[in-house]
């Protein structure tokens, strides 16, 4: 499976694009009323796609960047407090979660705890983790996959 490049997205944007491109495979993830759906499509159908998602980051950052910024009433600001108010339920969830996964984080070892918090919690590239650490983008990106199917194995365990 190719990895995508991470990208911001409206928040009712329904789908994801997952690619297989050795073997021409593309598939348009998303979930409606009835679950979650993968569709097979085309290369010209998930470049159509790709390049929508590709559209919708640049509107994404040129709000965030110029137009979020020129409007600042009383009213602006409180709807985006509006918008982020979690409920107890939620913010106790939340923080249950956050120390499972510390948990996790912490039984790793030292290299991949490492790179796995730089990449996630402190948003460095790989590229940039990989002059940081003198080494191949490669080592780092494989670090971190690792890392990431450590959790994924810990947790299913504990399901």
């Amino acid at each position: 499976m190719d990895i995508r490049p991470k990208r911001r997205k409206f928040k009712d944007n329904p789908y994801t694009l997952e690619s297989i491109k050795d073997d021409n495979i593309f598939y348009i993830i998303f979930k409606d009323h009835t679950g979650l759906h993968k569709i097979c499509v085309s290369e010209e159908i998930f470049n159509i796609f790709d390049e929508s998602e590709k559209y919708e980051n640049a509107k994404l950052k040129e709000y965030s960047v110029h137009i979020e910024h020129s409007e600042q009433s009383e009213i602006s600001l409180n709807m985006k407090n509006v918008l982020y108010i979690k409920s107890l339920e939620e913010q106790v969830i939340d923080s249950l979660l956050y120390i499972e996964l510390r948990k996790y984080i912490n039984e790793l070892s030292d290299v991949q705890k490492r790179r796995l918090i730089k990449y996630y919690f402190y948003d460095k590239t790989l590229k940039t983790i990989a002059m940081e650490e003198k080494c191949s983008i490669n080592a780092i990106k494989h670090s971190i996959d690792r890392a990431l199917e450590t959790i994924a194995i810990r947790i299913k365990k504990q399901i």
